[in-house]
């Protein structure tokens, strides 16, 4: 499994951005990034809960610098988050930034102690032309690319389709799943609702 984890990890950082027409950033060409995120697979592949929790894309303030979907610094080199990231060195980047989706995830996972696959549809930070500090939709091809790499990850840790959910509408279009595996997006007031479905996960 670590050599599988591994093969993973360092195959993200030769992604081919001809795929794509728009400015993307992939943290994975960042030694901190691909070491954090291998790192959180391992800890993940030892404890994890079998479920999956699947975003859109990183964006710019979290996973763009942590390398670990819905994390950001804050999260990252929280003790009270080494449950579910693991105990190891950590390695912030150096801008020390915090996302809001991040902060509610991770009060719903340690609510719930709760150690799921946290990643994204797709795994690069699409941004806007022009704006790096920026976040935009993934287009149909970036997906296309992006679900490849959920399905080899599903296989490599074993994870069942009735336990993926999406964070967010977006994500549940581009995952294609049912209401019941929907968890509302904690932007734009959706805190409290998506705490509670996270809750019910347990």
């Amino acid at each position: 499994m670590e050599k599988a984890i591994h093969s993973f990890v360092e195959s993200l950082c030769q992604f081919d951005s001809t795929i794509s027409n728009h400015p993307i950033q992939n943290p994975y060409e960042k030694e901190n990034c691909r070491y954090n995120l291998e790192n959180y697979l391992l800890h993940v592949a030892k404890h994890g809960s079998g479920i999956m929790l699947v975003g859109e894309a990183p964006g710019y303030r979290g996973c763009q610098l942590t390398g670990i979907p819905f994390t950001d610094e804050k999260q990252l080199i929280s003790p009270d988050n080494y449950f579910g990231l693991g105990k190891w060195k950590r390695h912030p980047d150096t801008s020390d930034t915090s996302e809001i989706s991040a902060n509610v995830i991770w009060e719903g996972l340690r609510n719930t102690k709760i150690i799921p696959l946290m990643w994204n549809a797709f795994p690069f930070h699409p941004y806007k032309a022009g704006n790096i500090r920026s976040n935009r939709k993934p287009t149909k091809a970036e997906i296309d690319f992006g679900l490849q790499q959920l399905q080899i990850l599903c296989e490599m840790f074993n994870i069942d389709s009735s336990n993926i959910y999406a964070i967010g509408r977006t994500a549940q279009k581009q995952l294609k799943l049912n209401d019941d595996h929907y968890i509302r997006h904690p932007a734009n007031g959706g805190k409290q609702k998506c705490l509670a479905m996270i809750e019910r996960l347990v």
